[in-house]
C-alpha cells in the first residue's frame, strides 16, 4: 500500500505543478503571422524602368468529355512577342494525371499557328501522340477552333468557346482564355 500512495502522491504533485505553470503563464494574445505591408512608394527623380518589349501573353484552353466539371485535357501556350500569330506549347495535361511539359530540355516547344482567314479562326499544329507503330509514337495534325470574338492581338480575362479537333484527343468542346502572363 505505501507504494501506491507514493505513486499517487507523485502524480498529484506533477498535475499540480503543470496546472500551476499553466495558470501562471502570461496571457498574451495568439500571434498571427502576417506579411509585411509593402512600403509606400517614394518620389524618385528617375522614372521607373519600363519592361522591354510587349507584355507576355499566354493562351490557356481546356476541353471536356461531358460536362464542365473537370477538364479532360488542357493546353497552355505562350504567344510569341515578335509574331502574334505564333503560339509555343508550354504543356498538355490530361485528366488521368498525365502531363507533358515542353522546354529546351525536351527538345523545344511545339509551335502552333493562328489562322484567322478560316471560319471559325483557329490555332493549328502537329503533336506527337502514342501510336501502335514500331516507333511507338506518331505526329498528327491538331487544331483548336476559337469562337465568337477571340482576338489574337489582345489579352483579356474573357473565356471564349472553343473546340478541339484531334484524332487522338477526340473532338471535344471547351473554352480558351488569352491573358497577360
Amino acid at each position: 500500500m505505501p507504494r501506491i500512495a507514493l505513486i499517487s502522491a507523485g502524480l498529484a504533485a506533477a498535475l499540480a505543478l503543470g496546472a500551476g505553470v499553466y495558470l501562471l503563464r502570461p496571457s498574451t494574445p495568439a500571434r498571427v503571422e502576417t506579411a509585411a505591408a509593402p512600403a509606400a512608394p517614394t518620389a524618385s527623380p528617375e522614372p521607373a524602368a519600363q519592361p522591354a518589349g510587349p507584355p507576355k501573353v499566354a493562351l490557356y484552353c481546356q476541353f471536356y468529355v461531358f460536362v464542365e466539371s473537370r477538364p479532360f485535357v488542357a493546353f497552355l501556350f505562350d504567344q510569341s512577342p515578335e509574331d502574334r500569330g505564333l503560339y509555343r506549347q508550354v504543356y498538355v495535361a490530361k485528366a488521368d494525371g498525365d502531363r507533358t511539359d515542353y522546354n529546351a530540355a525536351t527538345g523545344g516547344q511545339p509551335e502552333w499557328r493562328f489562322i484567322a482567314d478560316v471560319e471559325p479562326p483557329r490555332i493549328a499544329g502537329r503533336v506527337t501522340v502514342p501510336d501502335n507503330s514500331q516507333a511507338g509514337v506518331a505526329e498528327q495534325d491538331i487544331a483548336i477552333e476559337l469562337r465568337e470574338g477571340f482576338d489574337a492581338a489582345r489579352a483579356s480575362q474573357t473565356w471564349y468557346e472553343a473546340s478541339l479537333k484531334s484524332i487522338y484527343y477526340q473532338n471535344l468542346p471547351g473554352k480558351c482564355r488569352q491573358a497577360a502572363a
